[in-house]
């Protein structure tokens, strides 16, 4: 899976694929954002507003789902993150909101679809 991703390492003259977040035991997630684009999203980090949503239908055949996070700025939401998830799991979608805050993220607000383990992970790295 690796070599695959790395094929889409590059936006641009920018780096686009991050890396793996998760195991093998509640998935593996590739991450791809680009750090132009975060730069744009400077002066809201503290307060960001997310959307989140998944697609079945756009991701290579040994990956579950295309799981993309998008942010808030003025009426206006980007694409700021794209990931590549094996599961569905808690644990897998944990890994990726703890990587959005590591890089200094802030969300205190996350609109996505009714799914137990995007609530659950999200209110582990971003409690209320």
């Amino acid at each position: 899976n690796q070599l695959i991703l790395r094929r889409y390492g590059h936006c641009f003259d920018d780096l686009f694929f991050h890396g793996v977040t998760g195991d093998d035991t509640n998935g593996r997630c590739g991450i791809f954002y680009t750090k132009r684009l975060l730069d744009h999203f400077s002066s809201v980090k503290d307060e960001i507003k997310a959307f989140a949503d998944a697609t079945f239908k756009y991701q290579p055949s040994y990956f579950h789902q295309l799981f993309i996070v998008h942010f808030e700025i003025g009426n206006y939401t980007f694409p700021a993150f794209y990931v590549f998830m094996e599961r569905k799991t808690a644990a897998a979608y944990q890994s990726v909101f703890e990587l959005i805050s590591n890089l200094g993220f802030n969300i205190i607000e996350l609109m996505a679809d009714f799914e137990i383990s995007i609530k659950q992970a999200f209110l582990a790295v971003y409690p209320t």
